[in-house]
């Protein structure tokens, strides 16, 4: 079992770090795009917290 437990936990982060890259990649443009036009320096706020969280969580 603790094998068993052990290639689970080692797949399950694996995923997740891939999860949260494609997640970045992909909600970076979507989030940019709209805010942009309307209010540049609330989204900038916004959109640099959230990335770098992000990106620190992943390296």
């Amino acid at each position: 079992m603790a094998k068993q437990r052990k290639r689970s936990k080692r797949r399950a982060v694996k995923q997740k770090k891939r999860r949260m890259a494609q997640h970045a990649r992909e909600h970076q443009p979507v989030a940019v795009n709209p805010p942009e036009t309307r209010v540049k320096p609330v989204a900038h706020k916004v959109k640099v917290v959230s990335t770098n969280g992000l990106y620190n969580s992943l390296a």
